[in-house]
Protein backbone atom coordinates (compact mmCIF):
# COMPACT_ATOMS: atom_id res chain seq x y z
CA UNK A 1 0.00 0.00 0.00
CA UNK A 2 1.04 3.42 0.88
CA UNK A 3 4.87 3.97 2.07
CA UNK A 4 4.16 6.59 5.06
CA UNK A 5 1.62 4.21 6.73
CA UNK A 6 4.20 1.57 6.67
CA UNK A 7 7.00 4.03 7.85
CA UNK A 8 4.74 5.03 10.28
CA UNK A 9 3.52 1.78 11.31
CA UNK A 10 7.66 0.73 12.30
CA UNK A 11 8.31 3.90 14.46
CA UNK A 12 4.88 2.99 16.10
CA UNK A 13 6.10 -0.59 16.66
CA UNK A 14 9.42 -0.19 17.84
CA UNK A 15 7.82 3.05 20.07
CA UNK A 16 5.63 0.59 21.65
CA UNK A 17 8.89 -1.89 21.88
CA UNK A 18 10.32 0.81 23.74
CA UNK A 19 7.73 1.27 26.36
CA UNK A 20 7.24 -2.14 26.91
CA UNK A 21 10.64 -2.83 28.11
CA UNK A 22 9.75 0.48 30.35
CA UNK A 23 6.69 -0.78 31.56
CA UNK A 24 7.78 -2.46 34.72
CA UNK A 25 9.00 1.00 36.17
CA UNK A 26 4.99 2.08 35.99
CA UNK A 27 5.15 5.52 34.87
CA UNK A 28 1.87 6.91 34.36
CA UNK A 29 2.84 8.70 31.33
CA UNK A 30 4.91 5.22 30.15
CA UNK A 31 1.39 3.29 30.34
CA UNK A 32 -0.69 6.55 28.60
CA UNK A 33 1.65 6.65 25.64
CA UNK A 34 1.57 2.88 24.98
CA UNK A 35 -2.29 2.51 25.17
CA UNK A 36 -1.93 6.00 22.14
CA UNK A 37 0.09 3.71 20.60
CA UNK A 38 -1.89 0.79 20.45
CA UNK A 39 -4.55 2.87 19.83
CA UNK A 40 -3.11 4.14 16.67
CA UNK A 41 -2.04 0.57 15.25
CA UNK A 42 -5.41 -1.00 15.85
CA UNK A 43 -7.10 2.36 14.26
CA UNK A 44 -4.72 1.51 11.11
CA UNK A 45 -5.21 -1.98 10.95
CA UNK A 46 -8.69 -1.23 11.16
CA UNK A 47 -8.90 0.98 8.16
CA UNK A 48 -6.45 -0.98 6.28
CA UNK A 49 -9.14 -3.49 6.11
CA UNK A 50 -11.81 -1.51 5.70
CA UNK A 51 -9.99 -0.71 3.07
CA UNK A 52 -9.22 -4.41 1.59
CA UNK A 53 -13.39 -4.68 2.15
CA UNK A 54 -13.59 -1.83 -0.24
CA UNK A 55 -11.16 -3.07 -3.08
CA UNK A 56 -13.04 -6.43 -2.90
CA UNK A 57 -16.65 -4.65 -3.05
CA UNK A 58 -15.33 -2.79 -5.91
CA UNK A 59 -14.10 -5.74 -7.99
CA UNK A 60 -17.34 -7.94 -6.94
CA UNK A 61 -19.10 -4.90 -9.03
CA UNK A 62 -17.00 -4.87 -11.76
CA UNK A 63 -17.35 -8.66 -12.46
CA UNK A 64 -21.59 -8.64 -11.45
CA UNK A 65 -21.50 -5.60 -14.19
CA UNK A 66 -19.79 -7.29 -17.07
CA UNK A 67 -22.26 -10.67 -16.25
CA UNK A 68 -24.96 -8.38 -15.89
CA UNK A 69 -23.87 -6.68 -20.06
CA UNK A 70 -23.46 -10.44 -21.38
CA UNK A 71 -26.84 -11.64 -19.88
CA UNK A 72 -28.65 -8.54 -21.67
CA UNK A 73 -26.80 -9.27 -24.79
CA UNK A 74 -27.65 -13.11 -24.58
CA UNK A 75 -31.53 -12.07 -23.97
CA UNK A 76 -31.46 -9.94 -26.62
CA UNK A 77 -30.53 -12.49 -29.08
CA UNK A 78 -32.95 -15.23 -27.76
CA UNK A 79 -35.88 -12.28 -27.93
CA UNK A 80 -34.62 -11.83 -31.58
CA UNK A 81 -34.44 -15.64 -32.11
CA UNK A 82 -38.01 -16.08 -30.27
CA UNK A 83 -39.37 -13.36 -33.07
CA UNK A 84 -38.38 -14.99 -35.74
CA UNK A 85 -39.27 -18.15 -34.71
CA UNK A 86 -42.91 -16.90 -33.91
CA UNK A 87 -42.74 -14.85 -37.43
CA UNK A 88 -41.81 -18.23 -39.10
CA UNK A 89 -44.61 -20.26 -37.45
CA UNK A 90 -47.62 -17.66 -37.92
CA UNK A 91 -50.71 -18.85 -40.03
CA UNK A 92 -52.25 -17.22 -43.16
CA UNK A 93 -54.93 -15.50 -42.03
CA UNK A 94 -54.64 -15.11 -37.86
CA UNK A 95 -53.09 -12.21 -37.13
CA UNK A 96 -49.36 -12.46 -35.39
CA UNK A 97 -49.46 -13.54 -32.09
CA UNK A 98 -53.06 -13.92 -31.76
CA UNK A 99 -54.49 -16.74 -29.57
CA UNK A 100 -55.16 -20.46 -30.98
CA UNK A 101 -58.65 -20.58 -31.37
CA UNK A 102 -60.37 -22.64 -28.32
CA UNK A 103 -61.44 -26.45 -28.37
CA UNK A 104 -65.51 -26.74 -28.50
CA UNK A 105 -66.55 -27.04 -24.39
CA UNK A 106 -67.38 -30.58 -23.30
CA UNK A 107 -71.14 -31.11 -23.16
CA UNK A 108 -72.48 -32.76 -19.75
CA UNK A 109 -73.24 -36.46 -20.05
CA UNK A 110 -76.81 -37.28 -20.25
CA UNK A 111 -76.73 -40.47 -17.75
CA UNK A 112 -79.44 -39.15 -15.91
CA UNK A 113 -77.44 -39.07 -12.63
CA UNK A 114 -77.00 -35.42 -12.72
CA UNK A 115 -73.45 -36.49 -11.38
CA UNK A 116 -74.75 -37.86 -7.90
CA UNK A 117 -74.06 -41.15 -6.61
CA UNK A 118 -76.75 -43.64 -5.56
CA UNK A 119 -76.43 -44.67 -2.12
CA UNK A 120 -78.82 -46.93 -2.02
CA UNK A 121 -81.06 -44.83 0.28
CA UNK A 122 -84.66 -44.08 -0.22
Amino acid sequence: MRQPHQAHSAALKRQMDELVDLEGDDSEVAKARLRVIKNRLAAQKSRETARHYVQNLEHSLSLLGTESQLLAARLAKVEQENAQLRAAQTIPGRPQGAARPEPPARRPSSGGGGGQKNTGGG
